[in-house]
């Protein structure tokens, strides 16, 4: 488990908390959406949990290691794998297998093990064929996970992803998607900061920040049916939401937990056909 208690940090000149006293547990295998506004604390938050960023007050651990203590931070760092916005600031290999070879080399790991292990990442991701490219040549979905191979082949237990699938083509989008489902399923904790409803739906839990607060916690689609009632909202609910809400208020008995457009089309032709058959009968 990741247990932030009580953690607040400011960066250096700033004289802004980017994060305020927050206190969150995060299970193992869990598979947390992180949502807000831009400037609220998302990457500042998962920074933490890998002792990137360690808290000015407060206390983060790590399956039982402080994050304040350097002499953990190796452990920690194989414990949490992270995955920036941008994959250039994680890619530091002249070729893809000198990329990912580049954690367990720093480990004194043996050649021929390493090459086992690169191996078997690249065949697990289906990226064999890359095996021999220098980064730079590489569309956006392939360096994301060729990233992903370099944070894999440490075994990791939790990887936190900064909005993954930004700026990709829709290919790139469900190959990284694709990806993070099946390591969920093969038992890693993710924690995936987004902006995108579909990625939301996907998530055990949603969590909602604000000005370096968490403001909702919850399921999924009731932390988005909350949100689309809330005036106030620190940001906007996904726009069929918008829409499911406005006819339930001209009187359509529609679920109000309606995420995608295909649901929506779905759930009002089951409406429209069932008052079809009414008036017919």
């Amino acid at each position: 488990m990741i247990k932030i208690q009580n953690v607040s940090y400011q960066y250096d000149g700033c004289g802004i908390e980017a994060l305020n006293d927050i206190s969150l547990d995060i299970n193992a295998e869990e598979y947390v959406a992180l949502i807000g506004p831009n400037g609220c604390g998302k990457t500042t938050l998962i920074r933490q949990l890998n002792a990137l960023c360690r808290p000015d007050r407060g206390i983060v651990t790590v399956d039982g290691l402080d994050t304040a203590v350097a002499a953990n931070h190796k452990e920690i760092r194989r414990a949490v794998g992270m995955l920036f916005q941008n994959p250039d600031n994680s890619i530091v290999g002249m070729t893809v297998e000198e990329d990912i070879a580049f954690g367990p080399g720093n480990l004194n790991q043996p050649p021929s093990e390493i090459r086992r292990q690169v191996s078997e990442i690249l065949q697990s991701l289906g990226l064999q064929s890359l095996a021999g490219r220098a980064p730079h040549t590489l569309s956006g979905g392939e360096k994301r996970l060729v990233s992903l191979a370099g944070v894999l082949i440490m075994n990791p237990r939790y990887i936190a992803f900064d909005e993954p699938t930004a700026y990709l083509d829709p290919t790139g989008r469900r190959r990284v998607l694709e990806t993070m489902g099946q390591l969920h399923r093969s038992g890693i904790g993710i924690i995936h900061i987004t902006h995108d409803v579909n990625d939301m739906a996907k998530a055990d839990r949603l969590l909602v920040m604000d000005k370096g607060e968490i403001i909702r916690d919850g399921n999924p689609r009731d932390v988005l049916c909350k949100m689309a009632e809330d005036q106030n909202c620190c940001m906007s609910v996904p726009p069929v939401m918008e829409l499911i809400h406005h006819l339930n208020r001209r009187g359509w008995p529609l679920a109000p937990d309606i995420l995608s457009v295909d649901d929506a089309v779905r759930e009002i032709d089951r409406l429209l056909i069932g008052a079809t058959h009414k008036e017919q009968s």
